[in-house]
């Protein structure tokens, strides 16, 4: 908390005009897996507005707990508030060591990149839908991130258009279009962008009957690289997972699959059982309309499964935009079952879910 104080009500800041275009310095570090601390600097002030978790703490204290995770339940700590402060003074003592870009340009990574795919790539499709069609305008990325949002962006944003940049590297950018971070879009405002996406991302695999009618769980777990909560990640045992596999089940993980496999696999399945946490964001951004969804939610103290398809599934799986907001009215119910995946839930979802 101390740090996120300090932050706060220490160093001089200032909120500039979303969307106008401002000479700034900027500077950020890279960690695997945390929150990026990009930060903008103009006038001897910090922008508020150039990094989502600089706002937060302006909005309500609670979240300077982002520095050091200690929220109940315990999260990953990501020691942002360290990074910004340092990161800040670093370009108040070097006023000569810098880079100058002068295009005009936007971010397209975001404070979010690395830490969280699915916030990363909402606010990636923002500014592309934005920005895309100012052709004078280049998009800025972090050198050090190569991700499968990667691939994505590098399907809509012709290579010509990028500039990256790399850490611990002071920039002066002379027309830096200040552009606001949101940490709860709507799916349904980039529907346009999705669709391009969905039909680009179909013609990089060639057309597989083995890929096809898959049932897919698409839930956070103990496989999973980047989990910030772990409250509501399920356990699974790969010789459970392995079982499901040989009943046409398949644990798909967009962190590490190939993506474009991935894309295929997901857009042509027959079933997807998704959880409510973040993850649950590619299977908004991979709508299928043709596939049953289930909901999973894990069950205190529950030893088998149970499917609920009643009114009470909204109850138990809440709506988030972010997460689901393109497939939560099509739910065919919610599964509720132990944080642990047993033998005898194998049992009873393979049964359910058989041919």
């Amino acid at each position: 908390m101390i740090k996120a104080l300090e932050l706060r009500d220490n160093i001089p800041s200032i909120e500039l005009e979303n969307g106008k275009i401002y000479n700034t310095k900027i500077l950020y570090d890279f960690k695997e897996k945390l929150w990026t601390s990009k930060i903008s600097f103009f006038n001897n002030k910090l922008v508020l507005n150039s990094n989502h978790f600089i706002e937060l703490i302006h909005e309500d204290i609670y979240n300077c707990n982002q520095e050091d995770g200690s929220f109940k339940p315990k999260r990953r700590p990501h020691f942002i508030y360290s990074r910004i402060i340092q990161n800040y003074n670093t370009i108040k003592n070097s006023p000569k060591k810098f880079i100058t870009i002068k295009n005009k340009v936007v971010f397209l990574h975001n404070s979010f990149s690395s830490g969280n795919a699915g916030h990363e790539l909402f606010q990636i499709l923002h500014t592309i839908k934005l920005y895309r069609k100012y052709t004078d305008i280049n998009f800025l990325l972090f050198n050090e991130i190569d991700n499968n949002n990667l691939k994505l962006i590098n399907l809509l944003i012709p290579k010509n258009r990028i500039i990256k940049l790399k850490e611990n590297t002071i920039y002066n950018l002379e027309n830096e279009i200040i552009n606001k971070e949101y940490n709860d879009p709507e799916p349904i405002l980039y529907i346009d962008l999705l669709n391009e996406l969905k039909e680009k991302l179909l013609k990089k695999v060639p057309k597989n009957n083995n890929l096809k009618n898959k049932k897919i769980f698409l839930i956070k777990n103990n496989l999973n690289k980047c989990v910030t909560r772990f409250d509501d990640m399920f356990i699974i045992d790969k010789k459970i997972m392995n079982k499901f596999k040989k009943n046409n089940f398949l644990f798909l993980n967009p962190e590490v699959d190939d993506y474009y496999t991935f894309a295929y696999i997901l857009l042509n399945a027959s079933v997807i059982i998704t959880g409510s946490g973040g993850i649950s964001c590619a299977n908004s951004f991979l709508y299928n309309n043709n596939a049953k969804i289930y909901g999973i939610k894990d069950f205190k103290d529950f030893k088998d499964f149970i499917i609920i398809n009643d009114h009470k599934k909204s109850i138990l799986f809440p709506y988030k935009r972010i997460n689901n907001q393109l497939y939560y009215n099509r739910l065919e119910g919610v599964i509720l079952t132990n944080k642990e995946f047993t033998y005898s839930s194998y049992k009873n979802v393979v049964k359910f879910f058989k041919d």
